[in-house]
């Protein structure tokens, strides 16, 4: 870390870690456990952290699933097409929960991660219908992604029939900020230990960690240049930053605590590998 930044990293963690600090809100949903990350036909289970087999599964392939066409009267014809995971439709699905004894967590993949649209071919040919009645996609109950609503003549049916048969006449985008298996961790306890051997922090009997904030910041920053394996991550201030937040800092005092709790944490320091789903196109998701 260039010396220019080790002093605003300081600076930045000075402003940020006054007295009465509010911990960061709960997030709405445990974090996931990407090291217990299970891949198989085309499906993508990851559990959450603390809990064997609960978590969100995500599909890498989608086929189309046609239901009717019916009749809605005046020679209006209707047809929905559902964007339905290959491996539900391959039945390998049911298995893979069973198998795994795995509690499948509904995510919707559109449009929390990206979108799903008409063909602009399928558009184009229903383009004669009025404008309540032209193609258009909602989101599908899972675990389908998407469903295309197609309205038409009935003396065009088989021709419509025939384009859904042919070929997409819908297309998907997405895009799943994941991390990978492997993504290291940070290593809390063994930089308190580290920092404890320099003389910078103590440890009391219950398990808390307390040193002087001002020497924890710069001890901590050198331990981050001589040993970055310890902070996770390929930039150790990235680590070191995450590091540093799970102290509270007495104002007063100038002192810093970690709870015991925080100090048996070894946080993910998540490398990116985004699910990138794509149906009808050939264009990943951004």
């Amino acid at each position: 870390m260039p010396a220019h930044r080790i002093f605003a990293a300081l600076a930045v963690a000075l402003c940020s870690m006054g007295a009465g600090a509010t911990p960061s809100a709960s997030p709405t949903t445990p974090p996931l456990d990407y090291s217990r990350t299970l891949e198989q036909s085309s499906m993508v289970f990851v559990p959450y952290e603390g809990m064997a087999n609960r978590g969100p599964l995500f599909f890498k392939q989608y086929t189309q699933v046609s239901l009717g066409p019916v009749s809605i009267g005046d020679g209006f014809r209707h047809l929905s097409v559902n964007l339905t995971p290959t491996a539900v439709v391959q039945g390998q699905y049911i298995p893979f929960l069973n198998q795994h004894n795995i509690i499948d967590v509904p995510t919707a993949l559109v449009p929390t991660y990206g979108t799903c649209q008409p063909t602009q071919a399928i558009k184009d040919y229903l383009s004669f219908m009025p404008e309540e009645y032209r193609p258009t996609t909602s989101s599908g109950g899972y675990p389908e992604a998407c469903v295309l609503s197609l309205y038409y003549l009935d003396v065009v049916e088989q021709q419509v029939l025939a384009r859904v048969a042919a070929g997409p006449v819908m297309t998907l985008n997405a895009s799943v900020p994941l991390c990978a298996p492997n993504s290291p961790r940070l290593e809390v306890n063994a930089i308190n230990q580290a920092l404890r051997t320099r003389g910078v922090l103590q440890v009391s009997s219950s398990g808390v960690w307390t040193g002087n904030h001002f020497r924890l910041l710069y001890e901590s920053v050198l331990l981050s240049q001589s040993n970055p394996s310890l902070f996770g991550t390929a930039n150790p201030e990235d680590g070191w930053t995450r590091y540093i937040k799970l102290f509270q800092v007495d104002a007063t005092t100038s002192i810093a605590t970690m709870s015991a709790a925080n100090a048996q944490q070894r946080p993910l320091m998540c490398v990116s590998q985004s699910l990138i789903v794509t149906y009808g196109t050939s264009t990943p998701a951004p």
